[in-house]
């Protein structure tokens, strides 16, 4: 539904998203779209066989998001592409919280070329975070010194499987191709 660090990166100059198929990957400055490394909170989380995001974090957990482009640093060496870096989000002194729902249809969506209407879509995204304190007296005479903060999502997507092949009928199964839109030669 959209809610992707690779959709975040679009913002960034000099990426540009290349489509492959299904999906949809970030090219930095012109290199391919599977030269990039992300890094989370300081390590790798690259996928090892695709070169790709392993890992999506939900948006609402993430403080800080970085794109570096062309470093010939030491410390992201291997790497073609930019380099995207992501913080997590940690507690605080205080409890903070929230509860979200997007909801997102086929009121909007436009018609795909080969389909005479719109295909039909509800999707649903529900989640929360909360971080705080965690409180020992005994051990730190008081003082938070460790926090948490924790985020969970979950997405629900309804949509018919779109595809182009046209499903044979009873009639045709038995020989019978006169319903056929285009004409047929040497049946």
């Amino acid at each position: 539904m959209g809610r992707s660090i690779q959709n975040l990166m679009r913002i960034t100059p000099g990426v540009n998203a290349i489509t492959t198929g299904q999906s949809s990957i970030p090219s930095v400055n012109g290199q391919i779209d599977r030269s990039s490394m992300y890094v989370l909170d300081g390590v790798n989380y690259q996928a090892t066989f695709f070169s790709n995001l392993a890992l999506n974090p939900i948006m609402e957990t993430i403080e800080e998001f970085k794109v570096q482009s062309h470093n010939d640093s030491a410390e992201v060496g291997g790497v073609m592409g930019g380099v995207i870096n992501t913080v997590t989000k940690s507690g605080t002194n205080e409890l903070h919280g929230n509860a979200y729902e997007i909801e997102q249809n086929d009121a909007f969506n436009a018609r795909n070329t080969f389909l005479p209407s719109v295909a039909p879509f509800k999707g649903h995204t529900v989640g929360g975070t909360a971080g705080g304190p965690l409180r020992f007296p005994k051990i730190y005479n008081g003082k938070n010194r460790t926090f948490f903060f924790a985020g969970y999502q979950y997405n629900l997507n309804r949509s018919p499987a779109l595809s182009y092949f046209r499903v044979p009928t009873d009639a045709n199964l038995q020989g019978d191709l006169s319903d056929w839109p285009k004409q047929i030669y040497n049946p």
